[in-house]
């Protein structure tokens, strides 16, 4: 897939390690549906995005790996369950959705969880039923058990 005269596979991703990236994934998540009809402040999102990143549950897609620009985000609640991790937020900046972007932050941050987990090597998550294109999304994974 192209996305503005690059491929996914030029995208990088890696665990959001930098203040600036938290920043840029707030304003990701505040200019997003379903995000975006929650009422939730800049502070909310911001202070949960920050006590994430300390723990390493952040994760982020970016144009390059040269790019400070994150275009995808996804935030771990970080704590480990018996029946798995909790996938807390998953956004893909409007411009670069349908372009395999989420698709491929998704499977890094399976395979992150799946090589470090001990207990339980899984993620779960909850989604709204108008989010149809997130359903999509969690449903293309061959090793989802999408329940409900």
């Amino acid at each position: 897939n192209k996305i503005e005269g690059m491929t996914t596979e030029q995208c990088h991703f890696k665990v959001a390690t930098e203040d600036q990236e938290i920043h840029l994934c707030t304003d990701i998540i505040l200019k997003s549906y379903p995000w975006n009809t929650l009422g939730f402040s800049y502070d909310d999102i911001y202070s949960s995005f920050a006590t994430s990143l300390a723990r390493g549950d952040v994760y982020v897609a970016l144009r390059n790996i040269d790019s400070k620009d994150v275009i995808a985000v996804c935030q771990f609640d970080g704590v480990t369950v018996p029946i798995g991790r909790y996938l807390r937020r998953f956004c893909v900046q409007e411009k670069y959705r349908g372009k395999g972007v989420g698709q491929g932050l998704l499977n890094y941050c399976l395979d992150d969880t799946i090589s470090t987990q001990k207990i339980a090597p899984s993620v779960w998550l909850v989604t709204s039923t108008s989010n149809t294109n997130a359903q999509k999304l969690y449903e293309t994974q061959s090793r989802a058990n999408i329940v409900g």
